[in-house]
């Protein structure tokens, strides 16, 4: 394997775990409320915008939320108006497969990877057409939704 290529993984992976740890605690430290209305994250005092309920949110908040935003970078882009940048072709591979759209030297990966010092997004092979389709549309809407939640901290990040 190409030492660069091996070193590139490995800190992929480490960002990644890195991520997911500091999401874990995140969730940890604001506690979990029934209603979103009402709820306020951690030191601020700013009500959280009511959610949605669309089966591509559980799939988002499952699989997204520890590298993306809608509405704020995080670890990756954050993803407001992806679909009207994008075809949802485009969207679909990078979400399968982003290291093979990479790979083929797709300019728009290319750069994206290139922007985010190495950090390839991790595929998700396994997801439905179905369960994509619901991911784009709860993307979409979201997207069309007034931002009112406050950027992500630097703990966040």
């Amino acid at each position: 394997m190409d030492k660069k290529f091996s070193i590139s993984l490995m800190l992929t992976i480490s960002v990644f775990a890195l991520t997911v740890s500091l999401f874990l605690v995140v969730i940890a430290l604001n506690g979990t409320t029934s209603d979103p209305v009402t709820s306020t994250m951690a030191g601020s005092s700013a009500p959280l915008q009511q959610e949605i309920d669309h089966p591509g949110q559980k799939i988002f908040k499952a699989n997204c939320t520890p590298c993306h935003r809608i509405h704020h970078k995080l670890v990756g882009p954050a993803l407001v108006g992806i679909l009207e940048r994008r075809d949802s072709l485009w969207v679909i591979k990078m979400i399968r497969n982003s290291s093979q759209l990479i790979a083929s030297g797709d300019p728009t990966a290319v750069k994206l990877f290139r922007e985010y010092n190495g950090t390839q997004m991790t595929s998700f092979s396994s997801f439905s057409d179905e369960e994509l389709r619901s991911l784009l549309e709860y993307i979409k809407l979201e997207s069309e939704r007034e931002d009112k939640s406050p950027a992500p901290s630097r703990a966040e990040v």
